[in-house]
């Protein structure tokens, strides 16, 4: 699996002029994801029900930087997107790495449009991770010393018999890892129940 998401990434190219271009011009975010290397168009992504054009963004592992994995964003022949991401390869210990570390913070969401609202808003540098389980497991990184988790306001669901809002659950673990290890962390989310960060930049823009 890692070397088919390593092939998907390789055989992508630059989103510019691309249906990734249409997405993410429509989600407000084109300004900032066009500055972003590691964020390619695939015109016939693979995929379990055949080749669709994808926003094909690489997950880094933490430790060496190198590709282990890769999200898909599956979209229609108008740049909308299909369904929910979908990630290929090994996804433990990686991230999508939009922006490089700089100085002693560092900012992570859930998807990587939220993380993309977030550079947006000059909260940066900001990581993707892909899932609430991979906020789950974010490893503590040595030199980052203020870490902050753009949650997802979810709304409540059952999970294993118990009600929770995975997105705030999610940071609630991250968090206190991180706390227990010294380190100084902050959670953000937006106020409106069924929002991300995404959404909140959406409405800003909308009112300009």
């Amino acid at each position: 699996m890692r070397m088919l998401a390593r092939c998907a990434f390789d055989d992508a190219q630059p989103i510019r002029g691309t249906l990734a271009q249409s997405y993410f011009e429509s989600r407000d975010l084109w300004s900032v994801a066009m500055e972003i290397e590691d964020i390619r168009f695939h015109p016939a992504c693979p995929r379990e029900s055949g080749e669709h054009p994808a926003v094909v963004i690489a997950m880094r592992s933490i430790s060496s930087r190198a590709v282990t994995a890769v999200q898909r964003l599956f979209l229609d022949r108008q740049g909308r997107k299909i369904g929910k991401g979908m990630m290929l390869g090994t996804c433990s210990g990686a991230a999508m790495q939009l922006q490089p570390k700089i100085g002693s913070t560092l900012h992570i969401a859930e998807g990587p449009e939220t993380a993309l609202a977030c550079i947006a808003m000059d909260h940066a540098p900001t990581w993707a991770l892909g899932s609430t389980s991979l906020i789950q497991t974010f490893p503590v990184i040595g030199d980052i010393d203020r870490l902050v988790i753009w949650a997802d306001h979810d709304p409540l669901q059952k999970i294993g018999g118990i009600w929770c809002r995975p997105g705030h659950k999610a940071a609630g673990v991250c968090m206190d890892r991180w706390l227990k290890a010294g380190k100084q962390v902050e959670v953000e989310t937006p106020k409106r129940e069924g929002w991300d960060e995404a959404d909140v930049w959406s409405a800003r823009c909308a009112r300009l």
